[in-house]
């Protein structure tokens, strides 16, 4: 019970100077637009576990040097954001109006390189010169690389190739994933002790967060509906607009010749919900989200066998297991089990 107390301290405080922290940055940019303050501040949080996994657990544990980056790693993700919504035409995000309905298109595309600046701008100014800000620096910018080839590799999808899964895959571990796996790494930085094996299991835990969290993001526009267009302003499949989606690529590599041909010639969304019902898609997707959150938990297991702590395997674990009750609860109260 006290482990668990303390790492709740820990999470708290690190949120606590996480959002002091996020605020004076965003007023430093000049702008306080909804999209900037909200957000579930799910990849800083990643930050900290990575931090945590080799750090030894008390009431005092340093948190500023992790705080401010992942106040970095969020500007990214935000920066991103920002685009994705205007580039898709999305009206919302979690119900607020997007960047770019409030500021208009240009104002949206020069502020997220505004906020790529100012992510390697900070680190410049809060971290001393060492072997782990050099570190640090290569995580942001192969995390901004990777999200911008994503992004291109997408827009260039047609009406053929939106329907590849190995491609909606490999664009969803360029955009999605590779950020939730920098974000552990850039936390496992700051850790006094460190190897190549854990090093490698956190990037794979974050790998597979990613393809987790991408494919319920895709799955929500299927299971419910309402809360997708609340949510994004507008009922959004991805399915007439050339996007990646790996719930569509997974339907579409189990359909007949006859069926694809129609799927991709038709673009009706009719026809795309008639064969998700009759493949039972969303069954089939939840069993594979099992069996991956599965694996995520295994690897966690395995991190102290390469020096996590054991109170950090069994906070993870236990941080993993409530990402999974909220995720449940977006699939229209559908648990994954």
């Amino acid at each position: 019970m006290g482990d668990h107390n303390i790492l709740l301290r820990i999470q708290h405080t690190f949120l606590t100077l996480f959002e002091s922290e996020w605020l004076k940055c965003i007023n430093r940019m000049g702008c306080s637009q909804n999209q900037l303050l909200i957000g579930s501040r799910l990849r800083p949080q990643f930050v900290l576990w990575g931090y945590l996994s080799c750090t030894e657990l008390n009431a005092d544990i340093p948190l500023e040097g992790t705080v401010s980056l992942a106040v970095s790693i969020e500007l990214i993700h935000k920066a991103s954001l920002l685009l994705d919504d205007w580039i898709d035409d999305d009206f919302a995000r979690h119900g607020e109006n997007a960047f770019h309905v409030d500021y208009g298109a240009y104002s949206a595309v020069m502020t997220s390189i505004l906020m790529v600046i100012e992510s390697l701008d900070r680190l410049i100014k809060t971290q001393s010169a060492s072997v782990a800000t050099s570190e640090c620096f290569e995580l942001l910018i192969k995390t901004t690389k990777s999200m911008a080839c994503g992004a291109i590799e997408e827009l260039a999808l047609n009406n053929f190739t939106q329907f590849d899964y190995h491609i909606n895959r490999r664009i969803a571990l360029l955009e999605t994933a590779k950020i939730i796996s920098n974000a552990l790494l850039l936390g496992y930085s700051q850790c006094n002790q460190r190897n190549n094996f854990l090093q490698e299991i956190l990037n794979k835990i974050g790998e597979l967060c990613g393809f987790l969290f991408q494919t319920l993001n895709d799955l929500e526009s299927f299971s419910d509906s309402d809360r997708n267009k609340q949510h994004k302003g507008q009922e959004n499949h991805d399915y007439d607009r050339f996007r990646k989606n790996l719930v569509i690529a997974k339907l579409y590599e189990l359909l007949s010749n006859k069926e694809k041909e129609t799927l991709v010639k038709m673009s009706d969304i009719d026809i795309l919900m008639k064969y998700y019902r009759k493949y039972k898609i969303e069954e089939l997707t939840i069993r594979e989200l099992e069996i991956t959150f599965n694996e995520i938990i295994t690897l966690i297991s395995s991190g102290q066998k390469y020096g996590a702590t054991l109170k950090w395997v069994s906070g993870f674990t236990e941080f993993m297991y409530m990402l999974k009750d909220v995720a449940s609860n977006r699939l229209a109260d559908k648990s994954l089990s």
